[in-house]
């Protein structure tokens, strides 16, 4: 995948997200998976940053107001990335940025 600012939308792109900071290619995997929201407000709820080649959301993310009791997730539906090509564009910068966010490091 490639960033695209404000491009998420867009086939085989992620967009601008703090996820993403200093990476500008990202594998998506060798085998893509996508979600099924299972109701209406799931899929509001979960905002997506990346789009896989094959056109549907890759990576979504929730991020619960800041009065909320819950957690961040982010959905990454590109497990191969991982499980394959650890060392492939981008993918260990990936891992440590999205920890970083999930843990809200720098948001109060």
């Amino acid at each position: 995948m490639t960033y695209k600012e404000d491009g998420h939308r867009g086939k085989g792109n992620f967009g601008q997200h703090e996820i993403f900071t200093g990476i500008t290619s990202l594998f998506e995997g060798i085998t893509i998976s996508h979600p099924v929201y299972s109701t209406t407000a799931s899929r509001e709820i979960f905002i997506p940053i990346a789009t896989a080649s094959d056109g549907n959301t890759s990576i979504a993310t929730y991020d619960p107001p800041s009065t909320s009791t819950e957690g961040r997730l982010c959905l990454d539906c590109g497990f191969t990335k991982l499980y394959v090509n650890w060392d492939s564009a981008g993918t260990a910068r990936y891992i440590v940025n999205a920890t970083c966010w999930l843990l809200g490091i720098g948001k109060h």
